[in-house]
């Protein structure tokens, strides 16, 4: 009695690519790690930056250590019942795997992803990260040509001769990028 239950809507659809893309360029290298391991093995964050690993759970506990990394693949262990699997390599996985192994940390540690102290990440500092990312993500630029003048586009411009040597750009469009 006075306390309702949270209702959650559910998801209507899935994050494009460029949304992904965009958070995945403004997060920082851990998070762009954990990100791609979620996505390739789908797991949900607590699979990926797991609980504290102790002697006695460290089989059954979620989270991604060095000893989950396998000859043939991923060793996932997944939360809420479900059955463990190994992920068989990918290029794409096996690239996300070495730059956690390569994550700098002042002590030993087994965890895949970590602080620079070889200790796991707190719920809310992920979230923290996520929502600076996802902020980041959504800004709108204040040009009119939005990302289409940026140094790797190729782009076919209107220009309009403006004073001195600078000119107007006045239309742009995306050729291929």
């Amino acid at each position: 009695r006075g306390v309702r239950k949270l209702e959650l809507k559910a998801r209507k659809r899935c994050p494009t690519d460029a949304e992904y893309d965009a958070v995945y360029k403004h997060a920082p290298e851990w998070l762009q790690i954990g990100m791609e391991l979620a996505y390739l093995c789908r797991l949900r964050w607590s699979e990926v930056f797991g609980t504290d690993l102790s002697a006695t759970h460290e089989d059954s506990a979620p989270g991604l250590s060095r000893q989950h990394v396998l000859d043939n693949g991923l060793h996932v262990v997944r939360g809420k019942g479900s059955k463990e699997q190994v992920i068989s390599w990918t290029p794409r996985l096996r690239a996300a795997v070495n730059r956690a192994l390569k994550l700098p940390s002042t002590i030993g540690t087994m965890r895949l992803i970590h602080n620079q102290h070889g200790q796991k990440y707190r719920y809310d500092a992920f979230n923290s990260a996520w929502e600076r990312a996802v902020a980041k993500a959504v800004r709108r630029t204040k040009s009119r040509f939005g990302g289409r003048l940026e140094p790797p586009s190729h782009v076919e411009l209107l220009l309009y001769e403006g004073r001195g040597e600078l000119d107007i750009v006045s239309q742009a469009e995306t050729i291929d990028h």
